[in-house]
């Protein structure tokens, strides 16, 4: 009949807009994904070409993905790396520190940071301490965990506080008095034994400049 037929053009009209409104939003779906996967190339690549060390790492510590320069760190190729468990490259003494990072890192949204030493029982690797930084993926699977060698930073820390040490000893044993002006802040630092020499107890003498320049003589303050 002809209600029939135009109920059936009108369902037919319905059928054509629906099939144009799924083929735009498939065109836009696949631009999104077209667009993704330009982004995570390009990230690669960036990734890739970084003298950061990159890994994608799963809850367990596994590895998923690697740049040239960690494998570089860890002296084997990526396609040895994945699978694997970055665990085994941490020192003995920082592997629970490591799982209590990776702990943190998926139970939570913001970035966290560890720092431990490689495991130089491994043949390849050189004693090495590294600075970890990492931040959960969206897909809540991987996370995404930059490693920095920190090692010469350490190592310079350590010569610094050593030195420092042998300097006051030497001062010490020599009993030398020593005192540093700060022109900017006018703040000195007077050493214990330069109280000392002038009969004064360590919490006696603050760090201000008049309390050096109160115990001088007048007549010597302009010579000074």
């Amino acid at each position: 009949s002809e209600q029939q037929a135009m109920e059936f053009q009108q369902m037919h009209l319905a059928l054509e807009i629906q099939n144009i409104e799924l083929k735009l939003q498939f065109e836009e779906i696949s631009e999104s994904n077209l667009r993704l996967e330009n982004a995570n190339t390009k990230f690669s690549e960036l990734a890739q070409a970084s003298p950061t060390c990159y890994f994608d790492v799963s809850r367990d510590g596994t590895i998923s993905l690697t740049n040239r320069a960690a494998e570089k760190l860890l002296g084997m190729s990526s396609k040895n790396l994945i699978g694997v468990r970055f665990g085994i490259f941490v020192a003995e003494h920082h592997r629970q520190c490591f799982c209590n990072f990776l702990d943190q890192v998926f139970n939570t949204d913001t970035e966290h940071s560890c720092e431990i030493e490689l495991d130089t029982t491994q043949t390849t690797i050189k004693p090495t301490t590294m600075q970890l930084t990492a931040t959960r993926s969206t897909t809540c699977l991987q996370c995404n965990l930059f490693a920095i060698d920190i090692t010469i930073f350490r190592q310079s820390e350590i010569k610094e506080r050593r030195d420092r040490e042998r300097m006051q000893f030497a001062v010490c044993a020599a009993n030398i008095g020593l005192w540093d002006w700060d022109l900017t802040t006018n703040q000195v630092i007077f050493s214990s034994q330069w109280k000392k020499q002038i009969g004064y107890e360590e919490h006696e003498i603050g760090n201000e400049f008049w309390e050096w320049e109160s115990r001088v003589h007048p007549d010597d303050l302009g010579l000074t």
